[in-house]
């Protein structure tokens, strides 16, 4: 389930209604499976290594091989929130005022929750108490380069990219910034011998079968993936990722969104300086059962 769905389930209409907001303003977000949680901080143990099989005739007895490797995991949550101010007199006048403001606080929200999943750091001074996105997840081979300093995308790299995630049991999602998804469509009409737009328009969501999401804006209308990383000497590069969504089937698998089932919650504080005030939580988190389920392309030039 997604978090619509998931929320759709749990009986709290109020929560069903935020959820219809975050899913239409954070595209990636909804497409993510959801994790349920009873708790602050998900505990679990990380499949490293499925360890050996040994084989025998008959007669033979069973040979020991290593077994399974597992590593003790701990994925904290965050709580992003928006206070909602509504004067009294706009909710005597329409008494769809206070549903107003909460809508624009819940699309504030999904900005930040969309920027956290990919660029969150719990780490950074900059984001303090947040996750860590898809990018602090990639090292080693689900880091590709573009290039010792940066490199125009290419299919070829999208291929490398695409390679190195292993599908968990529910396909993979490939994430863009705008403009090379432009350059990613340019060059599918040019290997497709001069197609016009609208004869290739089919081959736009996804590519091989694999579904594409061009990211969002945070808040300050930046791209989330925005044309600011350095690579070598080259400090105007951006990223492209794939990853692959858990399993509904398999509990630990995947790339799932963590979420409690009053994870999402709206606190009336009554009535202060002639304003309304409520309080809007989301409180979420991000885990990453196996390291091949999400893969980084950095370096990627602006498109030329």
């Amino acid at each position: 389930m997604n978090i619509a769905q998931f929320y759709a389930n749990n009986g709290n209409p109020m929560s069903a209604g935020v959820t219809k907001v975050l899913e239409k303003y954070s595209k990636l977000v909804a497409l993510l499976p959801v994790k349920q949680i009873d708790d602050l901080t998900h505990r679990f143990g990380k499949e490293v290594s499925l360890g050996g099989v040994s084989r025998r005739v008959l007669n033979q007895a069973v040979s020991g091989v290593n077994g399974s490797v597992v590593t003790p995991m701990s994925e904290p949550v965050e709580i992003l929130n928006r206070q909602i101010k509504t004067d009294h007199r706009l909710v005597d006048a329409r008494g769809d005022a206070r549903g107003q403001e909460a809508a624009r606080g819940v699309r504030a929200i999904a900005r930040q929750m969309e920027d956290d999943v990919v660029n969150g750091s719990r780490l950074s001074a900059t984001t303090p108490n947040s996750i860590d996105g898809l990018k602090a997840r990639c090292s080693g081979n689900q880091l590709i380069s573009a290039g010792a300093n940066g490199g125009q995308y290419s299919i070829d790299l999208l291929e490398q990219l695409k390679d190195a995630v292993v599908d968990q049991g529910s396909g993979k999602i490939l994430i863009f910034p705008q403009s090379a998804y432009r350059k990613h469509n340019k060059l599918l009409r040019v290997s497709a011998g001069g197609s016009t737009v609208a004869d290739m328009t089919t081959l736009f969501p996804t590519y091989e079968g694999v579904p594409i999401v061009v990211i969002g804006d945070k808040l300050d209308g930046t791209s989330i993936l925005d044309f600011n990383e350095t690579q070598g000497t080259d400090t105007a590069t951006a990223s492209i990722y794939c990853i692959a969504p858990g399993n509904d089937t398999v509990e630990l698998s995947g790339v799932k969104i963590l979420m409690a089932s009053n994870g999402i919650q709206m606190i009336e504080e009554g009535i202060r300086d002639g304003m309304y005030i409520d309080v809007l939580e989301v409180c979420f988190g991000l885990a990453v059962y196996d390291d091949t389920a999400v893969a980084r392309l950095a370096g990627v030039k602006i498109p030329t």
